[in-house]
């Protein structure tokens, strides 16, 4: 368990709307996903991305990032 998650009970604390199903037609529109949700990194089901959940993986992601470019000679990477 994390213990900077922001409360006990692992909800996402916020209305979480799934734009993907309705963009890709499987929805008719982005249905919400009301704040007693459960966060994704919790043992229970229905599933969703809480905001603290969705930027601790942004984080880290960009925490990891390798940038490729290329430059005059060749490739050239650069690691934050």
């Amino acid at each position: 368990m994390d213990p900077f998650f922001p409360n006990s009970t692992g909800v996402i604390m916020g209305v979480g709307h799934d734009g993907w199903s309705w963009a890709n037609g499987v929805s008719r529109g982005a249905l919400p996903f009301g704040p007693e949700t459960v966060d994704v990194m919790s043992y229970c089901d229905a599933r969703w991305i809480g905001p603290y959940t969705y930027g601790v993986i942004l984080q880290w992601r960009m925490a990891s990032m390798v940038v490729t470019r290329t430059v005059r000679g060749g490739p050239a990477v650069a690691v934050p």
